[in-house]
């Protein structure tokens, strides 16, 4: 349990050990048996509330000076505000990043400390403005481990239905749109996902 973080979780992200060559890649496509949705240009995070008093954003890699994740909240006082919608003991994971920017704009940003971080983004445009949170799965949702079901169930049910009104109105946190390759897939649109990568 951290001392520093009380009640986080720290989940390590998900790594890709290499990137499918175009053959393999193809093949996933044609199969059937994925998804797809939108990649951002800009940074992986972890959005943890246990309760009202404990919001984190972690991101993938460990600070050498605690060994834990790296915590950077404070950094974006405006997601934590809607953090505290969430239901209590809830995980996100997405993608932080600048409207219509790239991945160096997030990293002048969350690489500062939390009041240059919130100066970059709302007293100047040089940085690109406020950053924004795409969510794209979620492993926690009011005490409900996730991590064991079907990312199609954690999307649908969890993440839509049980979270969709918290992303209707606002101007900086965003859900995923997922597709499918199945045309009679009964719960997401279906897209040509050779189309849809080229695009």
């Amino acid at each position: 349990m951290s001392e520093l973080y009380p009640g986080s979780y720290q989940l390590p992200a998900m790594l890709i050990n290499k990137q499918p060559s175009d053959a393999e890649l193809t093949r996933m496509i044609d199969s059937g048996k994925y998804l797809i949705s939108r990649k951002y240009d800009g940074f992986w995070y972890q959005l943890e509330k246990i309760d009202e008093d404990h919001i984190y954003l972690f991101s993938r890699s460990k600070s050498r000076k605690t060994g834990e994740l790296t915590e950077k909240i404070a950094c974006v006082p405006h997601i934590k505000n809607w953090a505290k919608l969430l239901p209590n003991d809830t995980i996100l994971v997405g993608e932080v990043y600048v409207e219509g920017g790239k991945s160096n704009n997030v990293t002048s940003i969350m690489g500062a400390l939390p009041d240059k971080a919130v100066a970059r983004q709302f007293d100047t445009d040089e940085y690109g403005g406020p950053l924004h949170y795409y969510v794209h799965d979620i492993i926690r949702c009011d005490g409900n481990d996730l991590t064991n079901l079907p990312l199609e169930e954690r999307i649908e049910h969890w993440l839509y239905y049980w979270l969709g009104d918290l992303f209707s109105n606002e101007d900086y946190i965003h859900a995923a749109d997922y597709y499918s390759s199945v045309q009679d897939d009964t719960l997401f649109s279906y897209v040509d996902f050779h189309q849809y990568i080229e695009n």
